[in-house]
Formats: C-alpha cells, sequence, structure tokens
C-alpha cells in the first residue's frame, strides 16, 4: 500500500497483482482483481486497528470472498443521478441515500469514475469509524460485531 501511494502506481498493479497470485496459486479465487480490491478497502479501514481484525477476521472473509464490496459500489452507482451544471467541471453526480458521496468532472465517465472513488472512500471511512452503511438493493456491509 505504502509504496504504491509513494511511486503513485496506478490501477494495473492490483491486476499485475492477480496474475502473479492465481499463477503461484492456482484455483484460488480470493485472488481474483475483485477480490483484491475489497482487500485494500478493507485493509485501509481497520489497519491501524489489529485487534478488531483479529475479532472479526470471519467476517472480513465472508465479504471479500462475496464481492459484496464491488457488489454494493456497483449497485450504488446504478442509481447515482447526474446533472449538468455551470462550472468549470459542469458534469454533477450523487448517490442519493448516502449523504456526502458526491463529485464532479469535465466528462460524465470522469464525473461517474470520482464518483466511485468517492464512495470507496465513504467506505473506508464508515467501516473504520463503525459508521452504519445504507443498505442498498438488499446489500448490506454493516458488520456486526462478534462477542
Amino acid at each position: 500500500m505504502e509504496k504504491q501511494q509513494a511511486h503513485n502506481w496506478g490501477k494495473a498493479i492490483v491486476e499485475n497483482l492477480s496474475k502473479d497470485l492465481q499463477k503461484d496459486f492456482p484455483g484460488v479465487q480470493e485472488f481474483y482483481v475483485r477480490n483484491l480490491w475489497n482487500m485494500r478497502i478493507l485493509y485501509l479501514a481497520y489497519k491501524d486497528d489489529k485487534k478488531w481484525l483479529t475479532k472479526n477476521t470471519v467476517c472480513i472473509i465472508l465479504v471479500v470472498e462475496e464481492n459484496v464490496i464491488i457488489e454494493y459500489i456497483d449497485e450504488a452507482l446504478k442509481g447515482a443521478k447526474y446533472e449538468i451544471i455551470d462550472d468549470e467541471e459542469p458534469f454533477y453526480g450523487e448517490i442519493p441515500g448516502i449523504q456526502g458521496v458526491w463529485s464532479t468532472g469535465k466528462t460524465l465517465y470522469e464525473c461517474r469514475e470520482n464518483l466511485k472513488e468517492t464512495l470507496d472512500e465513504w467506505l473506508i471511512l464508515s467501516f473504520k469509524r463503525s459508521l452504519p452503511i445504507p443498505e442498498i438493493n438488499g446489500i448490506d456491509l454493516n458488520i456486526k460485531a462478534s462477542a
């Protein structure tokens, strides 16, 4: 993670890592690209809370294996609302029901990509602070703490 940020590596690093891991561990589905992105989101949310990670490993594995985070993001983006505004970046997008998740862009595509990144960051913060995450189309990301 730190090297990725320090060297400004992009999304291709995750795709290459996935290919390398699948080559080294054939048949292990957890190393698909989507799962690695899920792992990244959870790592960023909980990297400073080792006790929580240890207690909730089973929940995290279930979320990662089921691609629930990516499905949640995809479903949320399907419900996104876009409009054109009078601004340097004229495309504005938001996800109804998720307060504070909005973006702008010079193109609709850029706006959507920015919205996706904003939602990723919002999820990381929500996981980290144990904030409630709205259910979307039956997808519930709220992790119940184990006893």
